[in-house]
């Protein structure tokens, strides 16, 4: 397992699990972005 990858999943929970219901939708939009800028930065 790639630990700067597994970090970011972690942190990425993290942060849902702080977040407003209302802010979810938008939430997870910025979340999805960043994940893919990471996977991208990884290939």
């Amino acid at each position: 397992v790639d630990t700067k990858l597994y970090k970011i999943l972690v942190g990425s929970l993290l942060f849902l699990s702080n977040v407003d219901c209302l802010d979810i939708n938008y939430s997870i939009s910025m979340l999805n972005r960043f994940i893919m800028a990471s996977f991208v930065a990884h290939l």
